[in-house]
């Protein structure tokens, strides 16, 4: 058995500022002040943690960020690429035009053309012979009503709108009133057309 005699529970009558206080002042505000350590502790801690975690997520950021303009620069790449190609294909279209455009502007209009020079012969002229040289003919023939006959065909090629030159290189008078010639007839190549834009 215990040496102490029972207590029937402890019960202080004594008014409060006579009691013996269960903390000191000074026990108090240390208990405060480490109390308030603890809850600054916890929040620095949660602060930290949070900052770790931003950090994380802002390298992963930083990270993805990275592999994006990677990504990017091997596309800004392909289309500095592309466009070379396309001015290189736009620069072969403009040559292409212009050479289209010389090639028009040097076509003869054959119908034009071959129609005064051969096909509407004056009566009793005919050709022995019609060799293309440069943008013109050189051709050769007989006309059976003499020098007359030859100049009603020059003044027939000098009408058409389509030859720009001809040029009596000789005649020769043959047997009765035949007479052969030789001319030079310069055409009259196609307009350029006007530059598209």
């Amino acid at each position: 058995m215990s040496t102490q005699p029972y207590r029937l529970g402890q019960i202080n009558i004594l008014p409060a500022e006579y009691r013996q206080r269960l903390l000191s002042t000074l026990q108090l505000a240390l208990l405060f002040v480490a109390l308030a350590g603890l809850a600054a502790a916890s929040l620095a801690l949660q602060s930290a943690t949070a900052a770790k975690e931003d950090i994380r997520r802002l390298e992963a950021d930083q990270a993805r960020i990275g592999r994006n303009i990677a990504q990017l620069e091997s596309l800004v790449v392909e289309a500095n690429a592309l466009r070379d190609e396309i001015s290189e294909l736009e620069a072969g279209i403009t040559k292409l035009r212009s050479g289209e455009a010389q090639v028009e502007a040097q076509r003869l209009d054959w119908p034009a053309i071959l129609s005064p020079l051969v096909f509407d012969l004056p009566d009793g002229l005919s050709l022995t012979s019609l060799e293309k040289i440069d943008s013109g003919f050189a051709v050769a023939g007989v006309s059976t009503k003499g020098v007359a006959g030859v100049e009603r065909y020059h003044a027939q090629l000098t009408a058409s709108p389509r030859i720009k030159k001809v040029e009596i290189l000789g005649m020769l008078a043959g047997r009765s009133s035949e007479v052969s010639f030789t001319m030079l007839i310069e055409a009259v190549p196609n307009e350029l057309p006007a530059p598209q834009a």
